[in-house]
């Protein structure tokens, strides 16, 4: 028979092993993918020169803010309602 403290050496010392290593491999390769995500981002950034006073003035131009409609929405509860009415 084997002693426990082999039975660990064994078996539990390598699987200990390697979840720890392939746990950094994966932080590695998770930081490496959001760097590269980053840098895509900001040279599509940087290609168009963004203004928020003219994206303003693009949106007020796009509505019509004088002539508009409340209108509401319907809620969870006012289904039962309608429902309610409908069956007296």
């Amino acid at each position: 028979a084997e002693s426990p403290t082999m039975n660990f050496v064994r078996q539990g010392l390598p699987m200990l092993a390697f979840i720890g290593l392939g746990s950094l491999g994966l932080s590695k390769l998770m930081v490496g993918k959001y760097i590269s995500e980053e840098a895509k981002l900001t040279k599509e950034a940087a290609k168009e020169n963004f203004d928020l006073d003219k994206e303003l003035e693009k949106m007020k131009l796009e509505l019509d803010l004088d002539n508009w409609e409340n209108k509401r929405i319907p809620r969870p509860s006012d289904e039962g309602k309608k429902e309610q009415k409908g069956v007296r």
